[in-house]
C-alpha cells in the first residue's frame, strides 16, 4: 500500500525473527536485541504465523493435585516482541489477560481442560491437559 509509505521514502532493513521463547528470555534477562519498529497503526497489517507459545501448563499432560490443597496451575505464554497482550481462556471461558511471559495462576477443576491463549492480533494456540485429584 503506497499510501502507508513515509513521504520522505523508506529504507529496507532486515530484522531477525526470534522464536517466542527466545524473545521472552531476552526480555526477562534485559538483553538488548534487534526488534522491528512498531507497525504504523494507520495502515492495515497483514500478519501470519502461529499464535502464542504456551509454556505452561504442558499439553497432553496429567497433573495430580492433592484434593484439599489450594494448589494452582501456572499459565505462561511467550510471543514475539510485537505482541503486548495475551488473553487466556479456560474451557472456552475468558480467565485473564496478561503480558507475554507474565506468570498467572488459576485454581483448576478436576477433569479435562482446554487452555487457549490468544494474542492481541487474534492468533491463538489451544492445548488440552488433565487434572486429577488424589
Amino acid at each position: 500500500m503506497s499510501e502507508c509509505l513515509p513521504s520522505d521514502g523508506y529504507k529496507k532493513v532486515n530484522y531477525p525473527m526470534y522464536s517466542a521463547e527466545l524473545t521472552l528470555w531476552y526480555l526477562k534477562n534485559k538483553t538488548d536485541f534487534k526488534r522491528p519498529p512498531p507497525h504504523n497503526p494507520l495502515c492495515q497489517s497483514k500478519r501470519s504465523g502461529d499464535g502464542p507459545a504456551i509454556l505452561s501448563p504442558s499439553a497432553d499432560y496429567e497433573y495430580y493435585i492433592e484434593e484439599k490443597s489450594k494448589q494452582q496451575l501456572l499459565l505462561q505464554g511467550a510471543s514475539d516482541a510485537s505482541i503486548k497482550t495475551h488473553y487466556w481462556y479456560i474451557n472456552d471461558q475468558f480467565y485473564k489477560s496478561s503480558k507475554p511471559g507474565e506468570r498467572i495462576f488459576f485454581q483448576p477443576q478436576k477433569g479435562l481442560l482446554t487452555i487457549t491463549c490468544m494474542d492481541d492480533l487474534g492468533r491463538k494456540t489451544i492445548i488440552h491437559t488433565k487434572v486429577s485429584f488424589y
